[in-house]
C-alpha cells in the first residue's frame, strides 16, 4: 500500500510538473473552477432554507424580492465563472493531451536510442504509453479533470460538515460506511481496468500491425498470389475477438459493481430521509432547517462520492502517467553519456547493466580514460577503427550474434566483411555505426572508445546504405538529402556518381516526383534497382568520410552487380569503406577481406592470399564464380 501511494505521488509530481512548463494558466482555471463550482453548490444549500423561511416568517414581498434578486444575481455570477472557467480549462487540458503528450510521444520515437525500436518490451511499454493521450475520457486528461473533481469535492466536505455537526449522528455515520463501501469497490474496479490494459498492449499491437498493413501494395501481391486474404483476415477477427471479449468480461464485472454502488447510495439516501422527517415530526428541526439538512446532507454524499470516484479514477489513470514516464525516460540517441556512465564504462559495466534493457552482461574492457577531442580537431576521415574482442546478443536471445570479434581498418582502406547469412555482418554495421553498442569489448575509432563519442558526431562520420531500403512517401530530392530543399552541388555530385541522372530525368516531375502513393495519387515505387540506386545516391550526398556498403547489391544480377562494383570503384577514391556482403564480387576491389564465421573472425587477408588458403573463404569463392558465370552467359 505505501508503495502505491509513493508511485503516485511520483506520478501526479511528474504530471504537474509538465503541465506547469507547459502552461502555467492552467492552474489558475484549475482553482477558479474548483472554487466556483463549490461556492454554487453552497448557494444552492442555503437559498431553499432562506426563501421557505422568510415566507414561514411573512417577510413583506418588497424584501423578499430583494433577497430573490440578490439570490439570483450570485447564482448567475457564480454560474458564469464557473462555466467560463470550465470552459478554458477543459480547452487546456485537450491541448496538454493532444499538443504536449502526442508530440512527446512522437519525438521520442525519434531521438530514443536505437536498441529500444528493436526490442518488444519497449514495443509493449510505447503502446501502453499512447493511451495517456489516447481520449479525454482516460489518460492524463482524464487525470487533471479527476484533480479538480477532487479539489472541489474537498472544498464541499469542509463546508457542509460544518452544517452537518448539527445533523442526527447516524445520517454521518451512513454516509461515511457508504463512502468506504464505495471506496472498497472503486479499488477493486481500478485493478481490473489496469489488468485489462495489460492483456490488451500485445493485442493492440497486433491489430496495429494486422489492419495498418492491409492496404500495403507490397502486401498486396502476396495477399493475391498466395490467396492470404482469408487467412489475415481470420488471423485480425482471431486478435479482435479476444481483445473484444477480454473488453466485455471486464465491463460486465465493473457493471455489476457499478449496480452495487447505486444500491448503496439509493439505501443512504432513504436512511437519510426517514430520520429528518422522523425530526421534523418529532419537533426537533422547523421546515426550513429540514431543507437545509437535507440539502446538506445530499451535497455531503455528493462530496464523499466525488472524493472517491475521482480518487480512484486518479489512481487508475496514474498507471497511464508510469507507462509514459517510463518511456520518456528512456535514454536518448544524443544524450552524451554522464560522468558516471563513463566511469561505469571505464570499471567494465555493460549499456544493460547500465540502463537495465539487457541483464546479466558485462563488459570485459572499457575505455584507456583519454578524453575526446573536440569536433573541430576530429574532423575528416577516421584515421582508424578497430574492432576489440566485441561481443554482442540481442535482448532475449541466449545465442550471441558476435564473440570476440577483432579486426582493424586504416584510413583509405577498402576492406569486404564476408560472411554467410546470419554470420553477423549487419550486426557488426549497427555496431560500428552507434547504433547498438557492444555487450563486451570495445569498437575504438581513433583509439576512442565509441560510447563516449557523442552520437551525432559518430552518425556524422558514416553514410551507409543499408541492406533494407526505405522509400519513403516524400519527393525524390528530399528521399536524398532528407532535407526540406537540397543544395544543388551536392546534388549533382550525388546523381552522378549513382548515375541516377538518366533515371530522375525520366521521373514525371524529375527530383519533384512523389515516391510511394500513401498520400500523392502520382507517387511511384522503385524497383529493387532503382531504390539501390537512390540509397547510393543518399550515401553520396552525405558525403561522409566513411562508407559502408551493407550488401548493396542484393536485388541485382552478376553484370548489374558487376557495373555497380565498377562505379564504386571510380567514386570511391579517397574514402575509408567497408562492404558488407555474402556474395564475393566485391572483395576484387577491397585491399583487405575480414571473413566472419559463427559470430568471429575466421579468415584474413587479400583475395589471393585467402584463395591459396583454400579455407572458407576459397570454398564460398568458387562455389559462386560458376554461378556468376552462368548468369554472365545467359544475359549475354
Amino acid at each position: 500500500m505505501r508503495q502505491s501511494l509513493r508511485i503516485l505521488k511520483d506520478n501526479l509530481k511528474y504530471l504537474l510538473k509538465l503541465v506547469w512548463g507547459y502552461d502555467k494558466s492552467l492552474f489558475a482555471f484549475f482553482v477558479v473552477f474548483s472554487i466556483a463550482g463549490a461556492v454554487l453548490s453552497y448557494i444552492e444549500i442555503y437559498v431553499p432554507k432562506i426563501l421557505l423561511g422568510s415566507l414561514i416568517q411573512e417577510t413583506p414581498m418588497d424584501r423578499l424580492l430583494v433577497q430573490i434578486g440578490l439570490l439570483s444575481l450570485a447564482i448567475l455570477a457564480t454560474t458564469f465563472v464557473r462555466s467560463w472557467t470550465e470552459n478554458r480549462y477543459q480547452c487546456k487540458c485537450g491541448l496538454v493531451r493532444t499538443d504536449l503528450c502526442l508530440n512527446l510521444l512522437t519525438i521520442k520515437r525519434f531521438r530514443m536510442r536505437y536498441p529500444y525500436m528493436e526490442d518488444p518490451k519497449t514495443a509493449d511499454s510505447l503502446e501502453k504509453a499512447k493511451y495517456i493521450s489516447w481520449s479525454s475520457n482516460a489518460g492524463i486528461e482524464a487525470t487533471l479533470n479527476n484533480l479538480q473533481t477532487f479539489t472541489r469535492g474537498l472544498i464541499l466536505l469542509i463546508g457542509v460538515s460544518a452544517i452537518c455537526v448539527t445533523l442526527n449522528q447516524a445520517i454521518p455515520l451512513v454516509l461515511i460506511a457508504t463512502a468506504v463501501i464505495n471506496l472498497l469497490l472503486g479499488n477493486a474496479s481500478k485493478k481490473k481496468d489496469v489488468q485489462l490494459r495489460e492483456w490488451n498492449a500485445s493485442f493492440d499491437r497486433e491489430i496495429g500491425y494486422l489492419s495498418g498493413n492491409m492496404g500495403e501494395p507490397d502486401l498486396g501481391k502476396d495477399v493475391r498470389v498466395y490467396r492470404l486474404k482469408d487467412w489475415w483476415l481470420k488471423k485480425y477477427a482471431a486478435c479482435l475477438g479476444i481483445r473484444l471479449q477480454n473488453e466485455k468480461n471486464s465491463q460486465k464485472t465493473l457493471t455489476g459493481m457499478k449496480q452495487m454502488a447505486t444500491l448503496l447510495s439509493m439505501a443512504a439516501n432513504a436512511v437519510v430521509y426517514i430520520c429528518l422527517i422522523g425530526d421534523v415530526l418529532s419537533g426537533g428541526i422547523s421546515i426550513d432547517d429540514f431543507l437545509l439538512y437535507l440539502g446538506a446532507a445530499a451535497t455531503l454524499s455528493l462530496a464523499f462520492q466525488e472524493l472517491i470516484d475521482s480518487a480512484t479514477n486518479i489512481a487508475q489513470y496514474s498507471k497511464c502517467i508510469e507507462d509514459f514516464r517510463q518511456v520518456m525516460e528512456l535514454p536518448e540517441e544524443f544524450e552524451e553519456h554522464s560522468m558516471e556512465e563513463r566511469h561505469s564504462m571505464e570499471e567494465g559495466h555493460s549499456m544493460e547493466e547500465r540502463h537495465s534493457m539487457e541483464e546479466g552482461h558485462s563488459m570485459e574492457e572499457g575505455h584507456s580514460g583519454e578524453e575526446l577531442p573536440e569536433a573541430a580537431e576530429w574532423g575528416g576521415a577516421p584515421s582508424s577503427i578497430r574492432f576489440d574482442r566485441v561481443s554482442y546478443c540481442y535482448p532475449g536471445s541466449d545465442a550471441p550474434v558476435l564473440t570476440d570479434l577483432s579486426f582493424e581498418i586504416q584510413k583509405g582502406q577498402r576492406v569486404a566483411l564476408i560472411g554467410i547469412n546470419g554470420a553477423g555482418k549487419t550486426t557488426a554495421v549497427k555496431l560500428l555505426t552507434g547504433l547498438l553498442e557492444p555487450d563486451s569489448g570495445t569498437i575504438f575509432v581513433d583509439g576512442i572508445d565509441t560510447r563516449l563519442i557523442p552520437r551525432q558526431q559518430l552518425y556524422d562520420r558514416f553514410s551507409v546504405v543499408f541492406q533494407e531500403i526505405n522509400q519513403y512517401a516524400f519527393t525524390v530530392s528530399q528521399n536524398i538529402s532528407f532535407q526540406q530543399e537540397h543544395d544543388r552541388e551536392c546534388m549533382s555530385h550525388a546523381l552522378d556518381g549513382a548515375e541516377m541522372r538518366t533515371l530522375v530525368d525520366e521521373f514525371p516531375k524529375g527530383l519533384n516526383t512523389m515516391l510511394r502513393k500513401d498520400y500523392a495519387t502520382d507517387g511511384i515505387l522503385l524497383s529493387g534497382g532503382q531504390a539501390q540506386t537512390l540509397s547510393l545516391a543518399r550515401a553520396l550526398y552525405k558525403d561522409s568520410p566513411f562508407l559502408v556498403l551493407d550488401e548493396p547489391t542484393a536485388a541485382l544480377d552478376a553484370l548489374a552487380e558487376e557495373r555497380l562494383y565498377r562505379r564504386f570503384d571510380r567514386i570511391m577514391q579517397g574514402k575509408t569503406v567497408l562492404f558488407i556482403s555474402h556474395r564475393l564480387a566485391s572483395t576484387r576491389f577491397c585491399d583487405r577481406i575480414v571473413v566472419i564465421d559463427g559470430g568471429s573472425v575466421r579468415e584474413e587477408g587479400t583475395h589471393e592470399e585467402l584463395l591459396r588458403a583454400g579455407g572458407l573463404y576459397a570454398r564460398m569463392y568458387e562455389s559462386q564464380s560458376s554461378r556468376y558465370a552462368e548468369e554472365k552467359g545467359e544475359a549475354s
